[in-house]
């Protein structure tokens, strides 16, 4: 369910959520160097997110957040964000292909060590020339 929320933000921390805010209203922002607080519930509507208040940040019951929050802001928007698995909703296959509860392992993304492989590279060149 979503709930009010009114939460200072930034331009910056504007334009890394905007496209993220699928089926609700956002047409109504304006410089943030004068209005800092990012509601999403304009005149109390449910859809509408902005930074033009009407009223000061805590009507219309809205929860106050003086940090920025992405989560947290995306959430009160009805927005799913990150999913985290608990190790009972976590299943892995096998090369047999069982499917089974994965509790034994922990598991992570690869790490792209590409940057600095580049930079070795890069400085072995240095060193070839010298």
């Amino acid at each position: 369910m979503k709930r009010a929320i009114a939460m200072k933000c930034n331009q910056e921390q504007w334009d890394s959520i905007k496209d993220k805010l699928v089926g609700l209203d956002a047409n109504c922002i304006t410089g943030f160097n004068k209005c800092k607080y990012l509601v999403n519930n304009l005149g109390g509507c449910e859809i509408l997110i902005s930074n033009c208040l009407t009223g000061d940040r805590f009507s219309y019951n809205r929860e106050l957040h003086e940090t920025w929050n992405e989560q947290i802001f995306l959430e009160a928007c009805g927005i799913e964000t990150e999913k985290i698995f608990k190790g009972s909703e976590l299943q892995c296959r096998n090369k047999n292909g069982k499917w089974y509860i994965c509790t034994v392992y922990e598991y992570r993304l690869k790490p792209d060590y590409s940057k600095e492989i580049e930079e070795l590279e890069r400085q072995i060149e240095i060193l070839k020339n010298k």
